[in-house]
């Protein structure tokens, strides 16, 4: 997490960092101020739900705005329904902005430039959605992001075999000059 969080704000990305343990925050947030970049430091237990709220919250408050793009009105009802007061209540924020449409369309119209642009699709495989891994698409995310900006993909790796793998990522070198993988699960 700290070594994460450090390299994101060199990379010139304003942070929000967590922890059980105010001390170890406290450190990381003046490390992370002294390189000139914004940090907010919530002392949470991501096991406790009202903490994982309360971060939400700090999060949203150090932003100016967000900007949602989902394509399914079902996804956003079920965040709505379900997941509201664990959420902070996200999209009722009045800084967020929710436009139900299609992510990379939005893309092509749009001039905004965001400091994150994450993207969760499903299978590689559903028809169009092999569009959302090609360089065009990398392209366009980059031009989309601020300097320092993050670009987050979900991918599902039970659809997917080494070599597909590989060419995904090697896509994504092509236009972003660092690129992580982080992999969970079993």
């Amino acid at each position: 997490g700290r070594l994460l969080a450090l390299d994101l704000a060199r990379r010139g990305a304003h942070v929000v960092v967590t922890a059980r343990r105010a001390d170890r925050l406290d450190a990381v947030r003046a490390e992370i101020v002294g390189m000139g970049r914004r940090c907010v430091a919530v002392p949470a237990d991501a096991m406790v739900a009202d903490d994982v709220a309360r971060v939400l919250s700090a999060a949203f408050d150090a932003f100016e705005r967000i900007d949602v793009v989902e394509i399914s009105d079902t996804i956003t009802h079920a965040a709505k329904t379900f997941f509201g007061p664990l959420g902070a209540d996200a999209l009722g924020d009045p800084r967020v902005s929710l436009y139900l449409e299609d992510g990379r369309n939005h893309s092509t119209v749009t001039r905004e430039q965001y400091d994150v642009v994450g993207i969760e699709l499903t299978s590689v495989w559903f028809a169009g959605a092999g569009s959302l891994y090609s360089r065009e698409f990398y392209e366009l995310v980059r031009e989309r992001l601020r300097p320092g900006g993050i670009f987050q993909q979900w991918i599902q790796m039970h659809h997917l075999r080494e070599r597909d793998l590989a060419v995904v990522i090697h896509t994504l070198r092509g236009s972003f000059a660092h690129v992580a993988l982080f992999y969970g699960g079993g």
